[in-house]
């Protein structure tokens, strides 16, 4: 069975006049939209249709299923003016992209080798396989008077796709304690006794909150940080946090793993 190209008519009306071009021998409709054929093609009556052809070569056959029918040009409807609707009928939309989740996997509420004014930090763990960009997110506690500071990085401060990122009080490792933290903020402190942590993004939409307190079974340990065990793991339960036992590459005698996979 031969297979047949068909050239549009808007491609015949184009090339139209114009010497020389060799378009090979496969044919295409000319006088359906009444186009002229191009010098060295001739247009030809086959099987009820209007064809180019080129000179000296065999016309086909339309009839044998190699080719589909095509429509005259008088049946084609009109192209509107403008931008084309969409398929299905309904207005296109701008969606946001989906913001993602973080959440905080360690804390140091209360070290010892420095102060909670130079040494208190928070890891951030992204449990998902795309990164997210957190400037712009709110980190804040439930007070009356809350706590409240605006991550404000000057550009994207991404914490990586099933990676950690630290935050922290100070990015000084002299005086935080040997914490390698990307980002200090500032308005917001852990207490060593009861305290809770928002993260709320952009939208407002709370990404993570948990709270600890003595009251609630928690202790916070003098000098190491609170690992949680699993990610999925309900935060406001006391069993899902373990402390850290060894103090990490780099400290200053503080105990944690800070951006890394927790040690307890």
């Amino acid at each position: 069975m031969r297979h047949l190209t068909l050239i549009s008519t808007a491609s015949v009306l184009a090339l139209a006049g114009c010497p020389g071009l060799d378009l090979g021998e496969a044919p295409f409709f000319c006088h359906n939209g009444n186009p002229e054929c191009p010098e060295g093609y001739t247009c030809e009556r086959v099987d009820g249709r209007d064809i180019c052809v080129k000179e000296g070569s065999q016309p086909p056959s339309l009839t044998d299923g190699s080719v589909p029918d095509a429509p005259k040009g008088e049946d084609l409807p009109p192209i509107p003016d403008g931008p084309l609707p969409p398929l299905d009928g309904k207005p296109t939309v701008d969606v946001p992209p989906t913001p993602g989740t973080v959440m905080v996997s360690e804390f140091m509420a209360n070290p010892k080798a420095v102060t909670d004014t130079d040494g208190e930090w928070l890891e951030l763990f992204n449990p998902g396989g795309q990164p997210v960009d957190i400037n712009g997110w709110t980190l804040r506690d439930k007070g009356s008077s809350p706590d409240t500071h605006v991550i404000a990085a000057g550009g994207p401060l991404t914490v990586p796709a099933k990676g950690y990122l630290l935050i922290g009080r100070s990015m000084d490792k002299v005086l935080n304690g040997g914490v390698n933290v990307v980002y200090a903020y500032s308005s917001f402190y852990l207490a060593n006794t009861e305290d809770e942590v928002e993260l709320v993004d952009t939208t407002g939409k709370v990404v993570d909150s948990f709270s600890y307190s003595a009251a609630g079974g928690f202790t916070i340990p003098d000098g190491a940080s609170l690992s949680l065990k699993s990610p999925g793991a309900d935060k406001n339960n006391p069993a899902n946090w373990c402390a850290e036992p060894s103090p990490w590459p780099g400290s200053k005698g503080d105990k944690g793993t800070p951006g890394a996979n927790p040690g307890c």
